[in-house]
């Protein structure tokens, strides 16, 4: 028996099991196996197998330490494509998370956490710096806001926690620069001119209980003074097409 079976079947370390014997004079055989671990290897592995395993797999396996099968694969002069294995993988990993930032936008860490990848970012970065690679442009890309679409791009830092970015009216297709904490917040969804187009001269506001109509949203921001100007009434309405004011619910219809 190994020391740590000896160790399982009592509930104690190896440690333990080791001094006891020390102590009742009981020297652990030098080596356990008739063969030597290399001849044990060629038995058990094909040589394509040896390769493609990691010496910790092998270690694993055949229940010693890792330093020996070190000592086994040279003595059989086989060397190990674990590694060259990892380095694969790792690459196909970096380029699935520079993919998917480049398409979707947002920042490295992230995106690993989002694709469920045991990634080093630092690898990312590394690797983005090698092959000329800016992400930068991409943290606030691709996000839909009403009917603006972000665009990549560096962005403007404007104040503390506020950007100015590229973005797309998908309403007209034009590119306007747009401050990020407006967009967040909901106060802008699209380009002035297709505000004024789908806001202005065809829409009309009615009050529900009253039956009153208003000819213009300007005209009823005029009406119901004291609650807003034109611009927070506007959005407000907006937003939804219907709006409670005073207990009073107002609504935009066409004319």
């Amino acid at each position: 028996m190994t020391l740590t079976a000896v160790a399982a079947v009592f509930g104690v370390s190896t440690d333990t099991i080791r001094a006891r014997c020390l102590e009742l004079g009981i020297r652990k055989p030098r080596r356990r196996n008739k063969d030597r671990l290399h001849v044990r290897l060629q038995e058990k592995f094909t040589t394509e197998q040896l390769k493609a395993l990691s010496q910790y797999d092998i270690a694993k396996i055949m229940d010693c330490a890792q330093p020996y099968v070190n000592k086994a694969l040279k003595q059989l002069g086989i060397k190990s494509n674990y590694h060259e294995h990892c380095k694969e993988k790792t690459q196909q990993e970096i380029e699935q998370v520079i993919d998917c930032i480049q398409n979707n936008g947002g920042r490295v860490k992230s995106t690993i956490r989002k694709l469920g990848l045991k990634l080093d970012r630092g690898k990312v970065y590394r690797y983005c710096k090698e092959h000329n690679i800016d992400l930068s442009i991409y943290i606030f890309a691709h996000r839909r806001y009403g009917d603006w679409l972000t665009l990549p791009g560096h962005a403007e830092k404007c104040q503390k926690s506020d950007y100015k970015l590229d973005a797309m009216c998908q309403c007209c297709c034009e590119i306007y620069k747009v401050q990020l904490v407006n967009l967040v917040h909901g106060s802008t969804t699209r380009c002035c001119s297709c505000s004024k187009r789908n806001l202005g001269g065809n829409i009309q506001v009615r009050c529900e209980e009253k039956g009153q109509i208003f000819r213009s949203i300007s005209s009823w921001s005029d009406g119901i003074e004291g609650h807003g100007n034109y611009k927070t009434l506007r959005l407000k309405i907006a937003k939804t097409g219907s709006c409670c004011i005073d207990c009073k619910t107002y609504s935009l219809i066409e004319k």
